[in-house]
C-alpha cells in the first residue's frame, strides 16, 4: 500500500479496508475455532494476563472505544469458544454414559446368564447350562471374567463327556449281559425240550 497522510480521504478507506479485512478474518477464525471445539481436542485454561492484553491492543483506531470494542470482540469470541467447548464436552459427556449403560447391560445379561448356567448345573441339566454359558462366553469374551466362565464351560463339557462315557459303558455292559443271558438260554433250550418229552 502506497502511504497516505493519516487526516485524508485515502487514509480513512484503506483503514476501513484492513478494518473490513479484519473481520472477514476473525469471523473465519471463530467459525474454525467452533468446529475444533465440537471435536474432542486439548481444553484450553482461563483467559491469560497476556490475552488480556492482547486483546486491548486489537483496537485498530487506537482510541478508548476501539480498545473497548476490540475488548468486547475477544470477549465474544471466547465466550463464543466456551459455549462451543462447554458443548462438544456435553456431548463427550453424554457418549461416554450411554457407553456406560451399555456396558453395564451387557455386564448384567451375562451375569444372568452365567447364573442361568450355574443354576442348571446344579440341577445336572447340563446341556442347558452349557449353553448358558457358550452365550455368556460370547457376549462376554472381552471381559476379565472370560476366563472363568470359560473355565465353568469346560467343567460342563468334561461332565457331560464323562456322563456320555458312563452311558456308554452301561450300555456295552447291558448288551453284554444280554448276550450271555440268551446264550445261557440257548443252552438250556435243549436241556428244557428233552426234558418235556
Amino acid at each position: 500500500p502506497r502511504l497516505s497522510s493519516l487526516d485524508t480521504r485515502r487514509w480513512e478507506e484503506v483503514k476501513a479496508l484492513v478494518h473490513e479485512g479484519v473481520r472477514e478474518m476473525a469471523a473465519k477464525l471463530l467459525k474454525i475455532a467452533a468446529e475444533r471445539a465440537a471435536r474432542p481436542g486439548h481444553a484450553f485454561e482461563e483467559e491469560s494476563v497476556m490475552e488480556r492484553e492482547f486483546a486491548a491492543i486489537l483496537a485498530l483506531d487506537g482510541s478508548h472505544a476501539g480498545a473497548l470494542a476490540g475488548r468486547n470482540r475477544c470477549d465474544e469470541a471466547l465466550s463464543d469458544q466456551r459455549k462451543a467447548a462447554d458443548l462438544a464436552k456435553l456431548k463427550a459427556d453424554q457418549d461416554a454414559a450411554e457407553q456406560r449403560k451399555r456396558q453395564e447391560q451387557l455386564r448384567k445379561e451375562i451375569t444372568d446368564l452365567v447364573m442361568q448356567g450355574d443354576v442348571r448345573s446344579a440341577a445336572k441339566e447340563w446341556d442347558a447350562a452349557r449353553v448358558a454359558y457358550e452365550k455368556a462366553l460370547t457376549l462376554g469374551r472381552d471381559l476379565p471374567d472370560a476366563k472363568a466362565i470359560d473355565a465353568k464351560l469346560s467343567a460342563v463339557r468334561k461332565t457331560m463327556e464323562e456322563i456320555e462315557e458312563k452311558k456308554r459303558r452301561e450300555l456295552a455292559q447291558l448288551q453284554q449281559t444280554d448276550a450271555e443271558r440268551e446264550k445261557r438260554l440257548l443252552e438250556a433250550q435243549p436241556e428244557f425240550d428233552a426234558g418235556k418229552r
